[in-house]
């Protein structure tokens, strides 16, 4: 049983269920996902991926076919709209000042079977690079004792919905139809995953040829 309850009412139902049927029909017409590895197709798992863009959970989504429960900045929930979206997903808010319930309600839900995205970024990249890696997430997944995939997230740099070119939002697509690549490794013992591990996973996705250097590759470059 999930020990994070999170009581979700008709009218949020009815949102998420139009909101994802919308977003990821659109997602499929936009989005070109290829994916390299697989990611666990039930079971709790705590999935921590590179943050490029807004849109990063669309994708994502596509790649594991799974109901994603996903942490968001707190300060989203307070924008007319969004936050009423993140709230009938039932996204877990994130700030500074929440890190321990933040944790508690990560793990909760991991160890009641969801799939809980964390970004351990802290934030969205503003120049296309991986940002400094925050510790939380060691500690979500431990306290999860629940397999921990990494992921990473490739293509999205330049979309609308990311920070190429100083900005959001404002700008011009480059294309109508991004290719975008989804790493994922073998699940993992929560102790083995750290933030010095992490790093080398997309580090190394970045520098092979993926998807077709594939995850054997990937794997042979790790060890």
């Amino acid at each position: 049983m999930n020990e994070w309850t999170f009581r979700q009412s008709g009218f949020d139902r009815l949102v998420q269920g139009v909101v994802r049927t919308v977003v990821l029909g659109l997602g499929r017409l936009v989005y070109r996902v290829r994916v390299v590895g697989e990611a666990p197709a039930d079971g709790g798992v705590v999935m921590v991926c590179n943050h490029v863009s807004y849109a990063d959970t669309i994708p994502l989504s596509l790649a594991t076919g799974r109901r994603l429960r996903f942490t968001s900045f707190e300060g989203l929930f307070r924008m007319p709209g969004l936050g009423r979206c993140l709230r009938a997903f039932g996204s877990i808010p994130v700030s500074s000042t929440n890190a321990r319930e933040t944790i508690r309600r990560v793990a909760s839900c991991a160890r009641a079977g969801e799939a809980v995205l964390v970004f351990p970024e802290g934030r969205l990249t503003l120049d296309g690079d991986i940002q400094d890696i925050k510790g939380g997430f060691e500690l979500m997944a431990r306290k999860a004792e629940c397999p921990v995939v990494m992921i990473h997230l490739d293509g999205l740099w330049g979309s609308l919905f990311s920070f190429e070119g100083g900005r959001w939002f404002v700008k011009w697509p480059r294309t109508l139809r991004r290719d975008v690549t989804v790493t994922f490794s073998r699940p993992m013992p929560p102790q083995e995953v750290t933030a010095e591990r992490l790093s080398e996973f997309w580090k190394a996705c970045r520098r092979l040829d993926l998807p077709s250097a594939g995850i054997a590759k990937l794997e042979e470059a790790l060890s």
